[in-house]
């Protein structure tokens, strides 16, 4: 659903009565219902809006958003009663990662499975 044009009265419609018709309307159409707002950090509107979902999946940056920002984004949903399911990854490139261990260590010993192996 396009989010339309910018309007002064748009942050009212958070504190509607009808987002959560609109959502309950599109409930009973989809099997499932995805909402993508602005980061939850920044801007109130993920809070409001997850207020009338079943949960949240929050996405992360790789090498951008910091432990401690994810930390306080799960507490802030905590605290307002909402379920998080998960997180999501993005950009995030193991051959240039320096924190995670498996890739590393499958480099090192990718010789006991290769097909090339001469043992």
């Amino acid at each position: 659903m396009p989010s339309g044009s910018s309007h002064e009265d748009d942050l009212s419609l958070f504190h509607s009565r009808r987002l959560a018709e609109l959502v309950t309307l599109v409930r009973g159409e989809y099997d499932m219902v995805l909402i993508d707002t602005p980061p939850m950090l920044t801007m109130a509107d993920a809070r409001i809006i997850a207020r009338h979902a079943d949960g949240v999946i929050i996405v992360t940056r790789a090498n951008q958003t910091s432990r401690e920002s994810l930390k306080d984004a799960c507490q802030r949903f905590q605290e307002d009663g909402t379920n998080v399911l998960g997180t999501v990854l993005n950009d995030w490139n193991p051959k240039k990662s320096t924190h995670y261990g498996y890739y590393r260590y499958y480099d090192k010993y990718r010789h006991y499975y290769s097909p090339d192996s001469k043992e």
